[in-house]
């Protein structure tokens, strides 16, 4: 993305955008070993405007909607899910090292 373009969005979308990234990169080597380029290429936009709601959820300023939406996204996590306490990079799991310049 250029500097213009990055410039032109609001801090959620820059948000977004870095976070997506993020999960992105993350993603990478299960993208190289089980999805084709044309199922990326579609999953990428499901998971950016995802990400928005969420974040818009996250964020609302109507407090009484915002427990409501975060009580029904809570209620939906599975048991088994592993609940993230460190960063991975911290956990030696990163491809790459973000807290340094490159």
């Amino acid at each position: 993305m250029t500097p213009e373009r990055w410039m032109r969005l609001n801090p959620k979308q820059q948000h977004v955008m870095v976070v997506a990234m993020y999960v992105r990169n993350a993603m990478e080597d299960f993208h190289v070993k089980h999805l084709s380029d044309e199922q990326m290429a579609e999953l990428n936009p499901i998971i950016r405007q995802a990400l928005f709601d969420v974040i818009t959820i996250i964020e609302d300023d109507d407090l009484d909607r915002q427990a409501y939406n975060m009580g029904l996204l809570a209620n939906q996590i599975p048991p088994y899910w592993e609940v993230p306490d460190k960063p991975s990079f911290e956990q030696g799991k990163a491809r790459r090292r973000y807290d340094q310049a490159a």
